[in-house]
């Protein structure tokens, strides 16, 4: 996984006006100020993840949460934001996408997520600084980016430059990347992505006890390491005492 830095917030470079939404300004690649000391914003995408498909900006936030409250699986997060398990998939993978959280894979191939540096940086900040990070990252993206210029068509221009995926699947990329774009702006975005992780934190403790109980279930299933025997290096039976000629 790519490696995280510590972000700085500067609230000087993101004034808000009364109710919480951005104040109008071009939308360009971010700030060099949020990220010390690598720079820019892009650097915190994570391109091992899949181009996001979640359209709710506000539920990657929560997601975010979810993560650091032990929420670590797919079901487990679609449990915490009430959506499908496929979503809760698709939430987990547009956070990875932004650098907030990463996962590990078992021997079955079952991911369990952590957050990355910049993800227990977020959970830290206040809403408003959240919710200012957060958008950060979103415009950061290609998709979003592209969005700006020209739209959906542009969003789906940006990424048939970076993936090749059927027409069908950029185009729900390019409205997830639309979506995102018309959240930061509504006047109401702070508030909103407050709102719903507020609501999400309601089934966290929940949600933490089932995803406990996945991977209990996944490590009885895990194959046993044989004991070996460190005076003779032989494997050591079920009966726990080496019965080898060197031992006995």
């Amino acid at each position: 996984m790519r490696g995280m830095t510590t972000i700085i917030f500067d609230e000087a470079q993101h004034p808000r006006e009364a109710a919480g939404r951005f104040t109008d300004k071009a939308h360009t690649a971010p700030e060099a100020a949020l990220l010390a000391p690598t720079g820019t914003l892009t650097e915190a995408i994570n391109d091992a993840y899949p181009i996001p498909q979640a359209n709710s900006l506000e539920k990657v936030s929560a997601t975010v949460s979810a993560v650091a409250a032990d929420v670590t699986t797919p079901r487990s997060v679609a449990l915490a934001l009430g959506v499908d398990d496929r979503q809760g998939a698709y939430y987990l993978g547009a956070a990875g996408y932004l650098g907030l959280v990463e996962h590990d894979t078992d021997f079955e191939g079952a991911a369990a997520w952590r957050l990355t540096a910049l993800g227990e940086h977020m959970t830290r900040l206040e809403d408003h600084e959240r919710a200012a990070l957060l958008a950060e990252l979103a415009e950061s993206t290609p998709a979003v980016a592209g969005y700006r210029e020209n739209g959906e068509e542009g969003a789906a221009d940006a990424i048939s430059e970076v993936a090749e995926l059927g027409d069908e699947t950029i185009g729900r990329r390019a409205a997830t990347a639309a979506s995102w774009a018309k959240t930061i702006d509504a006047q109401s975005y702070v508030a909103d992505e407050s709102r719903v992780t507020a609501e999400a934190r309601e089934n966290f403790a929940l949600a933490a006890a089932a995803a406990r109980d996945e991977r209990a279930v996944i490590a009885a299933r895990a194959p046993k390491v044989a004991e070996v025997c460190q005076n003779c290096f032989t494997e050591i039976p079920a009966s726990g005492t080496c019965g080898s000629f060197t031992c006995v």
